[in-house]
Parts: C-alpha cells; sequence; structure tokens
C-alpha cells in the first residue's frame, strides 16, 4: 500500500532502493513502513503508518527530499 502511495505521488512505478517495516510499540496492529526511493532528481525518502485490521487502513503518509545539513 505505501508502494502505491510513492508510485502515485512520482507518477512511475520504480521499486524503492530501501525499505523496511515494524510495528509501532504500544500501538496493536500499526505498523510504520520507511524507506528510500530514486527520485527524478535524486533520492527521496517516504514514511507511511498503516493499521492492520479487516483491511489495510493508511494513517498517514510523508515523502520528501533528504537535506543535507550545513556545518556552522
Amino acid at each position: 500500500m505505501c508502494q502505491q502511495f510513492v508510485q502515485v505521488r512520482l507518477g512511475k512505478m520504480d521499486v524503492p532502493e530501501e525499505i523496511a517495516a515494524r510495528s509501532v510499540p504500544k500501538r496493536a496492529g500499526e505498523w510504520l513502513v520507511d524507506g528510500k526511493v530514486k527520485g527524478p532528481e535524486g533520492p527521496l525518502l517516504f514514511a507511511c503508518l498503516l493499521k492492520q485490521g479487516a483491511r489495510w487502513e493508511l494513517l498517514n503518509f510523508s515523502l520528501w527530499a533528504p537535506q543535507e545539513i550545513n556545518s556552522a
């Protein structure tokens, strides 16, 4: 489900370069899925929060470009 949202945002079908899923502590049935995908101008990070029940429900989704931290 998370990969489908990434593909809709990017407008193309690509397999994520990295992806990880883990259950959310103290929140039964909730899963955090995050990873990295190649975007049009470089790598993009994504994360989504899913709830597992009779069907999967998307609670939150984010897609962003990582930014380098400038040293002072």
